[in-house]
């Protein structure tokens, strides 16, 4: 996969664009990469982009410091613009704001019509906080397929075989098959069966997809299925570690009956 350095990253070094001021870094700075200050601060990143069922593509990123091997999840200071994290899908820029989710902060922003294979975007952190700028992060999505399967929103019983079959198959993107929800009982469930081949099927029975729950006065688990289709991005090298991730997420509400 070869990862095309868009010329819109060039322009962010003009002072019009205020975001690489004069002085801005105590190193300095220019367009050459070896003048752009080293990764110091000890910061990663995780950074996903997520195709969807209606032509859209969701883009996440959160970023972390690693202290003597642990990773500390960091929040951007994005006031003032001292801090900035930036999006682009074929030179359409979009800032990415902020949400807390479970204690840690995710940048996020979305594109519309932008699910096809192979189509790429970038992401480019200006951390003043930090002192890190990080432009050259690459997601580029996989195949995308239309799948027969259990219509959303349908039963099934847990003895049965519930099958998967999609096409534009063959790809080097591995497929995930997972599945969260909660049972009557109030168990809650989970199942994950990852790295498959893109073989176009997968079948499994159904009360394995539901985790296999106790049986205890069990009648019936509500299920979200996720089916992912996953290729490996480009991170960053000034990150200190984390992963890049471009993925087609399809989902499917599924009901597994096992009492009447």
């Amino acid at each position: 996969m070869t990862f095309q350095r868009e010329s819109w990253v060039k322009s962010l070094a003009m002072p019009a664009v205020g975001l690489l001021m004069a002085g801005f870094w105590m190193t300095g700075c220019s367009d050459d990469d070896d003048d752009r200050p080293s990764n110091t601060s000890n910061i990663g990143a995780n950074m996903y982009a997520n195709g969807m069922q209606d032509g859209s593509t969701g883009l996440t990123a959160t970023f972390f410091r690693r202290v003597n091997g642990n990773d500390e999840p960091i929040r951007l200071d994005l006031a003032d613009e001292r801090d900035t994290i930036l999006a682009s899908l074929n030179g359409i820029i979009q800032n990415m704001t902020e949400r807390l989710v479970d204690d840690i902060w995710v940048y996020e922003t979305s594109y519309s019509n932008a699910n096809a294979e192979d189509t790429q975007f970038q992401i480019e952190l200006t951390a003043r906080s930090l002192d890190l700028m990080a432009v050259d992060s690459f997601l580029v999505l996989p195949p995308a397929s239309s799948f027969s399967m259990p219509a959303s929103g349908s039963s099934v019983n847990f003895d049965d075989t519930v099958s998967f079959v999609w096409n534009n198959s063959g790809s080097e993107s591995p497929v995930t098959i997972e599945s969260e929800g909660t049972c009557n009982t109030g168990q809650q469930v989970t199942f994950s069966e990852s790295n498959l081949p893109d073989s176009g099927s997968f079948a499994i029975v159904a009360d394995q997809l539901a985790g296999e729950p106790t049986r205890t006065d069990l009648t019936e688990c509500t299920l979200q299925v996720t089916i992912i289709k996953q290729r490996d991005g480009e991170l960053d090298q000034r990150y200190v570690g984390g992963e890049a991730l471009a993925r087609q997420m399809r989902f499917i509400a599924l009901t597994v009956v096992y009492a009447r």
